[in-house]
């Protein structure tokens, strides 16, 4: 939010399931959360854009008592909500749409997309919504868990189609596993939107068992947007950057640093290729790693022989990385190091 609205005119944010705006325990719905961060962050003064927040939910009774609950929260100049009148997302898409870009400016967007049940959501109204602005970006819950439950059920087979635009499910019905399902549920979702060039973000949502409860998933089109998702994804998980219950949020890990398993087997794919520090970055943070993550990995693969600098070749004594901003790293596999093809650099050692 700060980066969007220090930047921007106005920023929107369309809560298409609202809800009543409070659960039956009394703590606050999404769009009163959306609204108190607003009026709560302490750079508000310094923004110069302002935020407006769309609800929308089928049930009357929910949309009279959100009015009530919005209408109860300080009216600053610089926010503006609005409680559309009760409908489903599939009728008032393109009302939404117009309301988030009236003149078809360039006003960034964020879709709060938490359906009562798959069939609630399209993967052609979710595209739509994506691609009707160029800074829009969509957070949607992904109730892999019952869907892996009842993927045997004709009902939700029809909703499930809906939800994947297409067949691409049934991958579920090889795993009868659920954890196993869940995932393949998730990585089936996933690699539909990245074939369509967009950036994807997952995050679980845990119970108390830490058992997977559902995925937020994240979709946007700018590796910006990327990068905000994978810091607030490490500031709850600090360890895996992949999943927390309301009470591991935010914990310290136990570990001292944050894994680096999955990095490294994204960079493993690289052996025989000297590639930049640019396309590194980019891999890492689409792939929801920060950069410390990513140069943890490579100190790893490093003390392996699995990764050399190539380019500076001298290393700068004051240097707190061996990978600084702008290097070239050359990436070996353990075949190679056993066949003894690996040519390493001249210049070394690297860490100086």
């Amino acid at each position: 939010m700060p980066k969007i609205l220090s930047r921007f005119d106005s920023g929107t944010v369309v809560d298409a399931f609202s809800g009543a705006g409070v659960y039956t325990d009394g703590k606050p719905g999404s769009s009163v959360v959306v609204a108190k961060a607003f009026l709560d962050h302490q750079r508000r003064s310094t923004w110069r854009g302002h935020l407006q927040l769309a609800c929308l939910d089928a049930r009357p009774d929910r949309v009279a008592r959100l009015q009530q609950e919005l209408g109860s929260l300080e009216k600053p100049p610089g926010f503006q909500w609005r409680v559309g009148r009760p409908g489903r997302l599939s009728e008032r898409a393109e009302a939404l749409q117009r309301f988030a870009h009236p003149d078809r400016q360039a006003r960034p967007t964020l879709w709060l997309l938490d359906p009562y049940g798959p069939g609630d959501v399209s993967f052609s109204v979710v595209r739509s919504l994506l691609e009707s602005g160029r800074g829009d970006e969509v957070i949607l819950s992904f109730f892999a868990r019952e869907m892996h439950q009842r993927c045997q059920v004709r009902e939700w087979q029809k909703a499930m189609d809906v939800h994947f635009g297409g067949d691409e499910w049934r991958v579920v019905l090889n795993f009868p596993d659920q954890a196993q399902g869940m995932q393949a549920l998730l990585a089936a979702y996933s690699a539909k939107w990245k074939a369509l060039g967009v950036h994807v973000g997952d995050f679980a949502v845990q119970i108390a068992s830490d058992k997977i409860r559902y995925y937020l998933i994240f979709l946007t089109r700018h590796p910006s947007g990327m990068e905000c998702w994978t810091k607030m994804a490490q500031r709850m998980d600090p360890y895996m950057s992949r999943g927390a219950s309301p009470q591991s949020a935010e914990q310290e890990t136990l570990f001292g640093e944050p894994s680096t398993g999955h990095m490294r087997e994204i960079l493993a794919q690289l052996a025989g290729r000297e590639v930049s520090w640019e396309e590194l970055d980019h891999l890492a943070i689409t792939n929801q790693h920060s950069p410390k993550v990513l140069r943890l990995a490579l100190d790893e693969m490093l003390a392996e022989g699995l990764a050399f600098r190539q380019f500076p070749l001298d290393a700068d004594p004051k240097a707190r990385t061996a990978w600084p901003d702008g290097c070239r790293v050359r990436f070996y596999s353990k075949s190679d190091l056993a066949a003894g093809d690996a040519t390493l650099p001249s210049g070394l050692p690297i860490l100086g």
